[in-house]
């Protein structure tokens, strides 16, 4: 039997609040994707589908989580920020690392990132810089404590006309079984 979770749980998790989830995973039982079963007063939700079909079938329902690529000058602290785009695929892959290292926030953490950092000034021509991704969602919520996860990292990547990145993307599927 999958793994099953309730809405409650899910939207806990996900930091999402429990309307937004239901109807997440309303549309997702629409689309034919989980299945849902009562459970007391609760509904539990569980995928069905084995993994490779549920990858092709949603696809292209999928979007990058990039919201916007800002060249900073690097923080001091940069603890709170997951390794992304070319610099996680480097991390995942045996890519050569990016001359510019890519780093992610939640969207909705940049002005408090910024001004905490002085972001919004251009860098001087002595600092370093990095590339900083604003993700739609907390890039660290699915990654591990050093790089986005491999998903969220192919979908934010766009198509190259680079065969090796090409080929890195491809090898982040296999790592995960599609």
């Amino acid at each position: 039997r999958p793994e099953q979770d309730t809405a409650s749980t899910l939207a806990k998790r996900f930091h999402y609040s429990a309307m937004s989830m239901s109807r997440a995973i309303a549309e997702l039982e629409a689309l034919e994707l989980v299945e849902v079963e009562p459970a007391g007063k609760f509904r539990r939700i569980g995928f069905h589908l084995p993994r490779n079909e549920l990858w092709h079938r949603t696809r292209g329902m999928l979007r990058s989580p990039v919201r916007k690529r800002r060249r900073v000058r690097r923080p001091v602290d940069d603890t709170d920020m997951s390794l992304a785009g070319e610099s996680a695929l480097a991390e995942r892959t045996d890519l050569s690392h990016p001359r510019i290292e890519v780093r992610a926030i939640a969207a909705s953490d940049w002005k408090a990132f910024a001004r905490r950092f002085e972001l919004d000034e251009p860098p001087h021509w002595n600092e370093h810089e990095i590339e900083l991704e604003t993700w739609s969602y907390d890039p660290a919520l699915l990654g591990d404590r050093v790089a986005v996860d491999p998903i969220s990292l192919w979908l934010s990547l766009p198509d190259s006309a680079d065969e090796r990145i090409g080929a890195a993307k491809d090898l982040l599927l296999e790592q995960v079984g599609l």
